[in-house]
């Protein structure tokens, strides 16, 4: 169906994406980009375009998927770069490129992890968007700064002298209860 919708021989990506119905390369790119920024306005921005378009959603984040490790490989596996570039095509090689050798790139195998859950999870989501912001979301959370972010609030209910209730444990330290915020 796409090749025949061509007027030549060789199949263009905007061709391709018609065809297929698959969502443009520029959203996939815009998302990753965002991500890589550690912008999470844009990236949810870009998020709601898609699903505004009505486009499929599992497409859209392995697409999303496939890019990232496309990128990261660019980074760290350079020997593999032709082939990539080759499968990208020129423009998006480019991008991914720029993206791979951006030097304050948020893009990490953390954020890979984070949108295979997120895939994961899609097809029992009731909003088909929902796992891909919740994951752009836990990935906003690990670019902060932990400097900067207000301490927990006590978990534990204030103690008439000011302190939290705290339970400590036999050697009589206090325990952490940190690990209930993550």
């Amino acid at each position: 169906k796409a090749l025949a919708s061509s007027t030549n021989k060789k199949l263009s990506r905007a061709e391709a994406e018609k065809a297929t119905g698959a969502p443009r390369h520029a959203l996939v790119h815009a998302l990753v980009h965002a991500l890589s920024q550690g912008n999470t306005s844009d990236a949810l921005a870009t998020i709601h375009t898609v699903f505004e378009q009505g486009i499929d959603m599992q497409l859209y984040l392995s697409l999303t998927l496939e890019y990232v490790r496309q990128v990261l490989l660019l980074r760290y596996a350079p020997e593999l770069s032709k082939a990539i570039l080759e499968d990208l095509g020129e423009d998006a090689g480019t991008e991914a490129s720029a993206l791979a050798h951006q030097k304050d790139s948020l893009l990490s195998h953390d954020t890979l992890k984070v949108l295979l859950e997120a895939a994961a999870r899609m097809r029992f989501a009731p909003v088909p968007s929902l796992p891909l912001e919740i994951a752009v979301l836990e990935l906003a959370r690990a670019f902060v700064d932990p400097a900067s972010v207000a301490p927990p609030a006590p978990l534990l209910p204030e103690q008439p002298g000011g302190g939290a209730a705290e339970d400590e444990d036999e050697g009589g330290d206090v325990e952490d209860h940190a690990f209930l915020l993550r």
